[in-house]
Formats: structure tokens, C-alpha cells, sequence
């Protein structure tokens, strides 16, 4: 039963375009997220992948914070969108991933021109 129930979990998720690209270990960990993303229920989980993050204290970029932002922007939730850019550039920053935390800054920069948080993360660079 084991095998069928994780064949058709991996068939789901290959179906859905939101969370091709996630790491294997990040999807067998958060298996109400999944399926609140198989059920198209893109309210519920962002919020679980808020609360995922917060456990987790905003320690990593990609995985749960890469499919967050993809949810905040279904949702067109641009205020939550922002906040977790800026999370995922200063995550990025501190994973010395220099390259991308520069792409990250540039679309902060033009999402958010004068903010503050952006241009306190720019000095981080």
C-alpha cells in the first residue's frame, strides 16, 4: 500500500508545476503542504509555508521559501511577496550566493525603489 500511495504522490506532484522543482526532502517533510497544493488550496498552503518558515527561522532560501513566493504571487499578495524576496535575497546573501542575491536586489530595487530594507540589504552585499 506504501509504494502505491508514494507512486501517486510523486505523480501529483509531477503534475503540478509549482513544486517540480522541490527538493525530494522538502516535499516529504511538509506533506500537508503538498497536498494543499494538489487541491488547489493556494490560501492554506502559503500560510503553512509561512508557518514552515517560521519555524525554521527564515534559515535557507530555496525549497519552502521558492514555493511561498510562487504562492504569494498565484495569490497576488504583492505585500507578502516583497517580504519574502527580501528574505530570500538576505538568505542568499548570507549563503555567499553573491550572483543571485544581485539578481534578487535588482527586481527588489525595481518592485521597491527607496526602500529602506532594500538598501540595507545592498550594503550587505
Amino acid at each position: 500500500i506504501y509504494s502505491k500511495a508514494e507512486t501517486a504522490i510523486r505523480i501529483l506532484i509531477e503534475q503540478n508545476s509549482m513544486m517540480r522543482g522541490l527538493e525530494r526532502d522538502v516535499l516529504e517533510e511538509n506533506p500537508e503542504i503538498v497536498a494543499a497544493v494538489c487541491a488547489e488550496e493556494y490560501l492554506e498552503a502559503a500560510n503553512l509555508c509561512l508557518d514552515r518558515l517560521t519555524e525554521e527561522k527564515w534559515q535557507k532560501s530555496g525549497g519552502i521559501l521558492e514555493l511561498a513566493l510562487t504562492l504569494a504571487a498565484v495569490l497576488e499578495d504583492a505585500e507578502t511577496f516583497v517580504m519574502l524576496k527580501k528574505c530570500k535575497c538576505e538568505c542568499l546573501i548570507r549563503e555567499g550566493k553573491r550572483e543571485e542575491a544581485e539578481a534578487e536586489l535588482s527586481d527588489l530595487e525595481e518592485m521597491c525603489p527607496g526602500d529602506e530594507e532594500v538598501e540595507a540589504l545592498r550594503n550587505m552585499v
